[in-house]
């Protein structure tokens, strides 16, 4: 019994059924997931999104984005994917990729992430997260919609201001 009541008494509706109380109190709330559970989708296209944290100007020199490109090109030969297109900007990256068979993109994306965040960690000697979040995923359901991607992709750079033409 609780020390707030006294002796002898009940708290306000002991011995009601749940139904009423949940009446009195209002609908029951639910607590949402933290995120939601990662694509797992074998064999289909997805579009990846990932930003440095805070949204800062991460790859800034031509060796921050060669570092990024090897480590890109790794994670396609040791994982055997298909990468159709990519964008790597100033402070994001996209990609446009294709899982093997039945495996999921969650292992080799980790570990692109990861490696990235360790070589530019180590080359600066900084802490802490380099990445924003985990990465966002968005399957790619048709060849219209592919196509958009792609063309979002191309136009990117051109939108942000870094190049006039997107075949530079």
């Amino acid at each position: 019994m609780s020390a707030e009541w006294g002796k002898g008494q009940q708290r306000p509706g002991a011995g009601k059924p749940y139904a009423q109380e949940v009446e009195r109190r209002g609908p029951v709330r639910r607590v949402a997931m933290p995120r939601a559970p990662r694509l797992y989708a074998p064999e289909a296209t997805v579009h990846v999104v990932a930003r440095c944290n805070n949204r800062e100007f991460y790859f800034t020199t031509a060796e921050d984005f060669a570092t990024v490109l090897g480590k890109l090109r790794g994670m396609v030969r040791d994982y055997e994917l298909t990468l159709y297109a990519y964008t790597v900007m100033s402070n994001h990256i996209h990609l446009l990729l294709q899982a093997p068979g039945a495996g999921t993109l969650a292992r080799p994306l980790r570990w692109f992430l990861t490696e990235t965040a360790r070589v530019f960690h180590r080359v600066r000697g900084r802490r802490g997260h380099f990445w924003e979040r985990r990465y966002r995923a968005c399957l790619v359901e048709d060849d219209t919609h592919g196509l958009a991607v792609l063309r979002y992709l191309d136009r990117n750079p051109v939108r942000a201001g870094l190049v006039q033409d997107p075949a530079t």
